[in-house]
């Protein structure tokens, strides 16, 4: 009997699933738009929690949110629950244009790779049905708003909300 892994094993499977597929998801997106100026670069930086101080950019947050249990017979060997888990990746650059379009590029790409995956760990005890619920995009902002950013640089932020189905063997 194995304990329990919930909100690790989540987010450990998410973010191996984000660090292999985000190189040709990008490279997608890349190709299909055919437009060099916008710069998609991998990842630099990965998170479990909302507040880093220092980090690069583009850089990926992971927040578990919220495990809702499912009910189960008393004495069940396995556990069922529904998790809420927010995706965001964070994104700058020296113009408006460019920042939009790369935030959307950053989104279609994470898109691709989270929407409708099932994943299994390698031991086969936990399963995640990954669904993206909706997406949502923040406003940009600079310097003036964010004493971390330097001058002449803007940020944007992209969010997907996901719903995760989770079944884990115990």
């Amino acid at each position: 009997m194995s304990s329990q892994r919930l909100a690790e094993y989540a987010y450990d499977m998410i973010l191996d699933l984000i660090k292999t597929e985000i190189p040709g998801a990008l490279l997608d997106v890349r190709t299909d738009r055919v437009d060099a100026k916008i710069s998609t670069e991998i990842p630099k930086s990965y998170f479990k929690y909302q507040k880093a101080q220092s980090y690069q950019t583009p850089a990926i947050f992971i927040i578990i949110r919220h495990i809702k249990l499912q009910n189960v017979e008393n004495g069940a060997n396995f556990i069922a629950a529904q998790s809420d888990i927010g995706v965001s990746v964070l994104v700058e650059d020296r113009t408006l244009d460019n920042l939009v379009l790369k935030a959307w590029r950053y989104q279609a790409a994470l898109h691709k790779i989270l929407h409708e995956t099932s994943l299994t760990s390698s031991d086969t005890t936990v399963k995640l049905v990954i669904k993206v619920d909706d997406i949502l995009f923040s406003p940009e902002f600079s310097k003036s708003d964010n004493p971390n950013v330097p001058d002449g640089v803007f940020r944007k932020e992209v969010l997907l909300n996901l719903e995760v189905e989770h079944w884990e063997n115990l």
